[in-house]
């Protein structure tokens, strides 16, 4: 893996837009010696100078550009109440990129074929090989789909013909993201909800677009889904982000067919660097790996959730 440099500075805010009933999307200054790859994160102090909250908070990069870093984040405890309310020109803490990365895209001489690099374990052997890619399938569960626009952003921008795919599962769809998002980074989407809400409307969905009830597992199994995300030379990466349950369904759903998977894990940290040793998750072939330094991109063969 390419190496950035890590930086610990304050930023200023950029934005901080409430985009639907959940989600914000937080934006702030890009420090010039600042870069990044998808996947990787970021840790945020919330209150520089307070200890209120006392740690600070991982959030996945969602894009980056020239003068801008931004986060998709959902309110869900004290620390990210308080970000909610953050004006533009207020300042953060902010510790970064942190974690390793989705695999890198490259061309092999002059094959037009697409090449990454799969580290995956097999029979409790790491296994290093070049797999040609022509399909990726990206996977979300809510907010987790924050990591995933910005690495089918990247393939977008390469230009390499890869053929864009989302499936992206929340409670109801006034979770999805407005459709500007994502329009045109994905071919296809799908869409899927544990609830449908009555007289609802949602405008991140177009015409083009497919909505079942159900999960993200629901709909690998459904009959009109499977024909877009399987192929039988296996030139297909999954690449998946969502709650542990999620993680582990995929896992078992995997099973039965052995596609090439990258996972972006979510877990409580504290430090980000792998000195509190909080981000433990089981090895597939013993012992522990940590997510903010073994992670939080791992090969689905190599964890045991």
């Amino acid at each position: 893996m390419e190496k950035v440099k890590i930086i610990d500075t304050q930023v200023s805010i950029t934005k901080n837009d409430r985009i639907n009933e959940h989600f914000y999307i937080l934006g702030v200054s890009k420090p010039d010696a600042f870069d990044a790859f998808a996947g990787q994160f970021v840790n945020i102090q919330i209150e520089p100078d307070s200890l209120n909250p006392l740690l600070r908070r991982p959030f996945s990069i969602f894009y980056l550009d020239k003068y801008e870093i931004g986060i998709l984040y959902q309110v869900k405890g004290s620390g990210t109440k308080i970000l909610s309310t953050k004006k533009v020109g207020s300042t953060l803490k902010l510790l970064g990129p942190l974690g390793n990365h989705f695999p890198e895209l490259k061309k092999s001489g002059d094959d037009i074929a697409v090449y990454y690099k799969k580290e995956s374990i097999s029979n409790n052997i790491s296994c290093i090989e070049m797999k040609k890619l022509k399909k990726a399938v990206f996977i979300a569960g809510g907010v987790g789909i924050a990591p995933l626009i910005y690495y089918a952003k990247k393939i977008k921008e390469l230009d390499f013909n890869i053929q864009n795919i989302l499936i992206h599962g929340c409670k109801n769809n006034q979770y999805f993201l407005p459709e500007d998002y994502t329009k045109y980074l994905f071919d296809i989407k799908f869409f899927s909800q544990e609830v449908e809400l009555e007289n609802s409307f949602n405008s991140s969905l177009s015409g083009k677009d497919f909505i079942y009830d159900g999960n993200v597992i629901d709909l690998l199994n459904n009959n009109n889904v499977e024909k877009y995300i399987h192929d039988d030379d296996r030139k297909t990466l999954y690449l998946v982000c969502g709650p542990d349950p999620m993680i582990k369904a995929f896992i078992k759903w995997n099973l039965n067919y052995g596609y090439d998977a990258y996972l972006s894990l979510e877990s409580f940290m504290v430090c980000g660097f792998n000195v509190c040793l909080g981000c433990a998750i089981p090895r597939s072939d013993g012992g522990f790996l940590y997510v903010c330094k073994d992670g939080p991109i791992v090969h689905y063969t190599t964890i045991r959730l």
